[in-house]
């Protein structure tokens, strides 16, 4: 599996709706050229066997299109008004990291079993039904959250 960070923003539980909204609304925009690449990457995963070996071989092709929005994430991430506001005022608050993941559906799978939230049972019955469809050491490409004291460095 290979994982990587994209951008950090503190915790929004403590946000008003009106504020997430604004949140929302902006990095939709801001975000739009990442979105349809990372669309665009998805659908060629999809439409060929694009197999994590080929992930691995060709990493700077991979990376190179994620690398691409690295100043775009840190700027938006970092120059967000709500966002400085939380950062500049308590040193306590917790972050949220967006993070990336590229490996086998058949790993996906075997990752929420690692986790507990299926049973080894559950977990064989899932990869069954997906092989009727999918290559289980087939490629994906996910996006995640973790919680934190402090946010992860992007890439300068």
């Amino acid at each position: 599996m290979t994982t990587g960070s994209l951008f950090s923003i503190p915790d929004l539980k403590d946000f008003s709706y009106n504020q997430l909204q604004i949140i929302r609304n902006e990095f939709k925009e801001l975000f739009k050229p990442l979105k349809d690449e990372i669309d665009n990457w998805t659908k060629e995963m999809e439409n060929n066997e694009y197999l994590m070996e080929d992930v691995l071989r060709n990493d700077g092709t991979v990376f190179g299109r994620l690398d691409a929005f690295d100043e775009l994430l840190k700027n938006s991430s970092e120059q967000n008004v709500y966002f400085q506001g939380i950062k500049n005022s308590d040193p306590s608050n917790q972050f949220r990291n967006l993070n990336y993941g590229i490996t086998s559906i058949k790993n996906v799978i075997n990752n929420y079993k690692r986790i507990r939230l299926i049973t080894k049972e559950e977990e064989a019955y899932i990869c069954e039904q997906v092989s009727f469809r999918r290559n289980l050491n087939k490629t994906c490409f996910f996006l995640y959250h973790d919680l934190t004291i402090k946010p992860d460095v992007v890439k300068d």
